[in-house]
């Protein structure tokens, strides 16, 4: 009797252990869910690791090696004589300049966000002032939230951790839709034991995250950097990086400084751009399949972005404007 009375009451405990471990099951489809994951990077906002251990992880991160010397991509210069969105749309009136192709919003500055439509912009406003107001206020203190199109309705947001010298960061992002659906929701391991570095060494402690994105069928390519320049050492980020959405396997790296800015997916060849004012200026043919530079250009200065559509590559460095006609 006392062996059944013994046996019943540990099922009893184990049913609800069980109980208790289900109600932890997070809704990872759930925009709220991904703010509260972004929130845990947060100084002032408490730890939840049950939460973040459920995220799929892309981890041991590991670039290939710079190939040095390249050939010349070649493409003609057809234009360098702008300075604005405005003179590109001005210029070229049959391409779409609208703000999903070149910008990326920081959260903390909505207000100047005009990616999307107005509806998606007040969905999202207020859900993160829901959920996570923290990130409308600026707080330097504190990782920032940006938000970038990928295009056909979907979106991808992340949160920007600092990167301490020899340690260890994640990056915590989603795919959404103008419905706020997550159809994807991951965390990036960025790891100093992979040799990784924004190049600071001193008291100053840069910010990592995603600065260009594209989504090829079931594969997503993110460019990540150090978020600010001219550290005291060598910068050893700024790669491509190719995944799978389904697994979240990593098919390759690029090579350190390779891409600091947003890039554009033309047939079998990715052109990105990386550089900045205490560095050397490059435009790279990188192929996709790859992630192996297979040409470069040494350029003026550095491009906050480029992009191709009809048969042009348009890219805005800090001097202006250019345009490539390509092959």
């Amino acid at each position: 009797m006392f062996y059944t009375v013994r046996v019943a009451l540990s099922l009893f405990f184990l049913s609800l252990l069980s109980t208790d471990l289900e109600s932890h099951a997070y809704n990872l489809t759930s925009f709220s869910t991904f703010l509260q994951a972004a929130s845990t990077l947060r100084n002032d906002q408490p730890k939840d690791a049950q939460l973040i251990q459920q995220i799929p992880i892309i981890q041991d991160i590991k670039p290939l090696k710079n190939p040095g010397p390249q050939r010349d991509i070649g493409l003609a210069v057809e234009n360098n004589y702008l300075h604005d969105i405005e003179d590109f749309a001005e210029s070229y009136p049959e391409t779409d300049f609208s703000a999903d192709k070149w910008d990326i919003c920081r959260m903390d500055h909505f207000d100047r966000c005009a990616l999307g439509n107005p509806s998606f912009r007040q969905r999202l406003k207020e859900a993160i002032a829901e959920h996570a107001s923290s990130f409308l206020a600026t707080d330097i203190s504190n990782p920032f939230l940006y938000l970038e199109s990928l295009g056909d309705g979907l979106y991808i947001i992340h949160v920007a951790p600092r990167f301490p010298q020899g340690a260890e960061t994640e990056i915590v992002a989603a795919i959404i839709d103008e419905d706020l659906r997550v159809h994807n929701i991951f965390r990036i391991e960025l790891s100093s034991r992979n040799g990784l570095s924004t190049g600071d060494t001193g008291g100053y402690i840069a910010d990592v995250g995603i600065v260009g994105s594209a989504r090829l069928q079931d594969a997503l390519i993110l460019a990540v950097d150090a978020l600010a320049r001219c550290g005291d050492g060598k910068r050893k980020l700024g790669f491509l990086i190719r995944f799978s959405l389904k697994d979240y396997t990593v098919k390759w790296v690029t090579p350190y400084n390779t891409a600091s800015a947003k890039f554009a997916v033309v047939g079998d060849i990715i052109y990105s751009s990386d550089g900045g004012s205490c560095e050397n200026d490059y435009l790279y043919a990188i192929d996709v399949s790859t992630g192996r530079v297979v040409a470069r250009d040494f350029v003026p200065t550095a491009f906050n972005w480029v992009f191709a559509e009809n048969g042009r590559l348009f890219g805005q460095t800090y001097g202006g404007g250019f345009v490539y006609r390509l092959k």
